[in-house]
């Protein structure tokens, strides 16, 4: 899946703390949980990934291109 910000901001905020300057993330999201590099082989509930990043609450998740 692809992350980009829902109200269409360049970039999508800090994550884990630290900013990203990224224009999109992608992840894959199977059973709930999503992956990345940084949630390990185990990912993470979607609801405790989204607190992750500084506006989870606006990003948007689409099938990545």
């Amino acid at each position: 899946m692809r992350i980009t910000d829902s109200m269409g901001a360049p970039q999508l905020g800090q994550y884990r703390g630290q900013n990203s300057f990224w224009g999109h993330h992608d992840v894959l999201v199977k059973n709930g949980r999503v992956y990345d590099s940084w949630t390990g082989r185990h990912g993470e509930p979607m609801n405790e990934y989204l607190k992750r990043w500084e506006y989870g609450e606006y990003l948007r998740f689409d099938p990545a291109p």
